[in-house]
């Protein structure tokens, strides 16, 4: 009975280490779910139709250029990435792939210490992580309206407190990781968050860690 006490408290204090080191190091706690849901505007015509927007064109001001609406574009979770064309799924599963395997933040982006210094001084690399991946893909009429500093606003419904810092990063056509600027990216103060981005491709959320011991990152194919 003894023997078996004192292999319980070994058992024990390897789990308590265990844990200690995971959250020590960068565990992305993104995981295998849907996309956060995009705030979509109902406009009713004087015909009576109804159109859906999910997102807006808007240029360098803030003006709007053009709404857009749902169908033309297409928001797809890791976790429906299977499902998906070749390409999105391509993308998706790089994606996943590179934060799962990342071992610090700066991994992905390398310069990230600059942008998070630009938000708040209080940012930290080792307190950031990765809640949410998803592909956004903009239909091409709308990608072409993408030029001379305009960009789509979309806000998506994120359940994130008034004072918490959201970092958005993006994946550009050559597969590299970087975080779009602070001015576009803005915390509305009711949950929800309205990023402008400039292409089609993956996006990842990172926030601020809160005194809690992060997930490490299961399978999402």
């Amino acid at each position: 009975m003894k023997k078996l006490a004192v292999f319980m408290l070994a058992m024990a204090l390897v789990v308590s280490t265990s844990i200690s080191a995971m959250a020590a190091s960068f565990t992305p706690s993104v995981q295998g779910k849907d996309a956060p849901d995009v705030v979509t505007k109902v406009v009713i015509s004087k015909d009576g139709s109804i159109k859906k927007y999910s997102g807006q064109v808007v240029d360098e001001n803030g003006k709007v250029v053009k709404n857009v609406e749902n169908k033309k574009i297409i928001i797809t979770p890791v976790s429906k990435a299977k499902d998906a064309s070749k390409a999105i799924k391509t993308e998706l599963e790089t994606a996943y792939k590179q934060i799962k395997e990342a071992k610090s933040l700066k991994d992905l982006v390398p310069d990230i210490d600059k942008h998070l210094k630009s938000i708040s001084n209080t940012l930290k690399v080792e307190n950031m992580v990765v809640r949410d991946l998803f592909d956004v893909t903009i239909d091409q009429e709308t990608e072409k309206l993408l030029k001379n500093g305009n960009s789509v606003q979309l806000t998506f419904k994120l359940d994130v407190k008034a004072t918490d810092k959201v970092v958005c990063l993006y994946q550009d056509n050559e597969g590299k990781w970087k975080a779009i600027d602070k001015s576009r990216v803005k915390n509305n103060k009711d949950g929800t968050v309205t990023v402008n981005i400039t292409e089609s491709g993956p996006i990842a959320f990172v926030v601020e860690k809160k005194n809690t011991v992060r997930k490490t990152l299961g399978s999402a194919f």
